[in-house]
């Protein structure tokens, strides 16, 4: 789920200055807008608080939503600098809760094994981010950043509908699926 998720944020925030100059003409406000919401991403720990109060099907769920709004209305408002701002900065602010919330569901569902795990399954922002790099490299002339947007809003919905349907918030025994049978050598 996280690795559909990721591309949208890591889109925006490598090109929302050259997204805004596609409508935007002040490159000085362009800055700016990401000085805030570089600042906006700092408030993530937003996530933090909403994960011990609620469950992460839940939290998740509004973060995921929250970027499938973002993803298909920002060829909508990317004419409008304040609006522009607003969500710019809210994709800052939910990229940063990928960071926030991984390690919490790790840590729930695997215990002290999550920490070891999320050292391995944060590697998908780094699979994310060149896959994304490769694509772009070959498509963004010939598709635009519009379609990259609808691209990545529908991986959300995907990764909504996973989240919905399939994920489950219980507890995982490491301990006996590694001493099955399956994973044991048997001679």
């Amino acid at each position: 789920m996280n690795f559909l998720t990721i591309f949208f944020g890591t889109f925006i925030i490598g090109s929302f200055k050259a997204y805004g100059e596609t409508k935007l003409s002040d490159e000085n406000y362009l800055s700016f807008i990401g000085a805030i919401s570089s600042i906006i991403g700092c408030f993530r720990f937003i996530w933090s608080f909403l994960i011990d109060h609620y469950s992460y099907k839940l939290v998740y769920g509004i973060l995921i939503f929250i970027q499938i709004i973002l993803a298909f209305t920002f060829p909508f408002i990317v004419q409008y600098k304040h609006v522009y701002m607003v969500w710019v900065s809210l994709s800052f602010l939910t990229e940063g809760g990928h960071f926030t919330l991984v390690p919490a569901i790790l840590k729930k569902l695997f215990g002290e094994e999550g920490s070891r795990i999320f050292g391995w399954a944060f590697s998908f922002i780094g699979i994310a981010s060149l896959i994304k790099i490769f694509t772009l490299q070959l498509f963004l002339k010939s598709l635009g950043f519009d379609c990259f947007l609808v691209i990545y809003g529908v991986l959300c919905c995907i990764s909504l509908l996973i989240l919905i349907f399939y994920f489950n918030e219980e507890k995982v025994d490491v301990e006996s699926i590694l001493n099955s049978s399956k994973y044991t050598n048997n001679f």
